[in-house]
Protein backbone atom coordinates (compact mmCIF):
# COMPACT_ATOMS: atom_id res chain seq x y z
CA UNK A 1 0.00 0.00 0.00
CA UNK A 2 1.44 3.22 -1.05
CA UNK A 3 1.28 5.84 1.70
CA UNK A 4 1.27 8.87 -0.69
CA UNK A 5 -1.34 11.04 1.56
CA UNK A 6 0.77 10.45 4.49
CA UNK A 7 4.20 11.73 2.94
CA UNK A 8 2.76 14.50 1.35
CA UNK A 9 1.63 15.74 4.44
CA UNK A 10 4.10 15.28 6.14
CA UNK A 11 6.80 16.64 3.76
CA UNK A 12 4.54 19.94 3.34
CA UNK A 13 3.94 20.34 7.00
CA UNK A 14 7.38 20.25 7.18
CA UNK A 15 8.58 22.57 4.43
CA UNK A 16 6.06 25.22 5.70
CA UNK A 17 7.48 25.00 8.85
CA UNK A 18 10.67 25.46 7.73
CA UNK A 19 9.67 28.71 5.62
CA UNK A 20 7.78 30.00 8.95
CA UNK A 21 11.01 29.49 10.81
CA UNK A 22 13.19 31.46 7.98
CA UNK A 23 10.54 34.04 8.12
CA UNK A 24 10.53 33.71 12.08
CA UNK A 25 14.62 34.26 12.13
CA UNK A 26 14.24 37.35 9.40
CA UNK A 27 11.59 39.25 11.42
CA UNK A 28 14.28 38.29 14.71
CA UNK A 29 17.02 39.81 13.11
CA UNK A 30 15.05 42.61 11.65
CA UNK A 31 14.41 43.23 15.19
CA UNK A 32 17.52 42.78 17.05
CA UNK A 33 18.99 45.61 14.22
CA UNK A 34 16.24 48.03 15.57
CA UNK A 35 17.15 47.20 19.25
CA UNK A 36 14.33 45.35 20.37
CA UNK A 37 14.91 43.72 23.85
CA UNK A 38 14.80 39.49 24.26
CA UNK A 39 15.11 39.32 20.37
CA UNK A 40 18.18 36.75 21.87
CA UNK A 41 15.56 34.64 23.39
CA UNK A 42 13.66 33.78 20.30
CA UNK A 43 16.61 32.90 18.31
CA UNK A 44 16.38 29.44 20.74
CA UNK A 45 13.18 29.00 19.05
CA UNK A 46 13.78 29.40 15.94
CA UNK A 47 16.45 26.55 15.89
CA UNK A 48 14.08 24.37 18.07
CA UNK A 49 11.56 24.79 15.24
CA UNK A 50 13.68 24.49 12.08
CA UNK A 51 15.21 20.86 13.93
CA UNK A 52 11.40 19.55 14.51
CA UNK A 53 11.24 20.71 10.81
CA UNK A 54 14.19 18.76 9.59
CA UNK A 55 12.55 15.35 12.32
CA UNK A 56 9.19 16.02 10.44
CA UNK A 57 10.79 15.39 6.42
CA UNK A 58 13.06 12.55 8.47
CA UNK A 59 9.55 11.35 9.74
CA UNK A 60 7.56 11.60 6.36
CA UNK A 61 10.77 9.82 4.49
CA UNK A 62 10.59 6.76 6.62
CA UNK A 63 6.41 6.50 6.22
CA UNK A 64 7.42 6.70 2.56
CA UNK A 65 9.98 4.19 2.91
CA UNK A 66 7.75 1.68 4.60
CA UNK A 67 8.38 2.05 8.40
CA UNK A 68 5.00 3.36 8.85
CA UNK A 69 4.86 2.93 12.67
CA UNK A 70 7.99 4.65 13.34
CA UNK A 71 7.12 7.48 10.36
CA UNK A 72 3.93 8.19 12.39
CA UNK A 73 5.48 8.87 15.77
CA UNK A 74 8.30 10.90 14.00
CA UNK A 75 6.05 13.16 12.47
CA UNK A 76 3.90 13.39 15.53
CA UNK A 77 6.61 14.35 17.74
CA UNK A 78 7.98 17.24 15.22
CA UNK A 79 4.57 18.35 15.26
CA UNK A 80 3.92 18.57 19.03
CA UNK A 81 7.14 19.65 19.26
CA UNK A 82 7.39 22.34 16.93
CA UNK A 83 4.33 24.22 18.54
CA UNK A 84 5.45 23.68 21.77
CA UNK A 85 8.72 25.80 20.36
CA UNK A 86 7.60 28.38 17.90
CA UNK A 87 3.99 28.12 18.86
CA UNK A 88 1.48 30.15 16.11
CA UNK A 89 4.21 30.33 13.39
CA UNK A 90 4.26 26.63 13.60
CA UNK A 91 0.47 25.92 14.13
CA UNK A 92 -0.19 24.93 10.50
CA UNK A 93 2.40 22.82 9.91
CA UNK A 94 1.08 21.41 13.25
CA UNK A 95 -2.10 20.66 11.66
CA UNK A 96 -0.38 19.10 8.92
CA UNK A 97 2.17 16.99 10.57
CA UNK A 98 -0.54 15.62 13.49
CA UNK A 99 -2.93 14.45 10.48
CA UNK A 100 0.10 13.15 8.84
CA UNK A 101 1.07 10.88 11.59
CA UNK A 102 -2.15 9.65 13.03
CA UNK A 103 -3.30 8.89 9.58
CA UNK A 104 0.16 6.87 9.93
CA UNK A 105 -0.67 5.52 13.11
CA UNK A 106 -4.54 4.78 12.29
CA UNK A 107 -4.84 3.83 8.95
CA UNK A 108 -4.57 -0.11 7.77
CA UNK A 109 -2.98 -1.94 5.10
CA UNK A 110 -4.96 -3.20 2.47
Amino acid sequence: MTRNLEFGLGLAGSIWGILNVLFLSYATWSFSMVGVPLVSATWKFVIFGFIFSIIGIVGSVLTKSGRVRLGGSVMLVSAIGGLVSVFLAYLIPFILLLIAGLLSLLRKEK
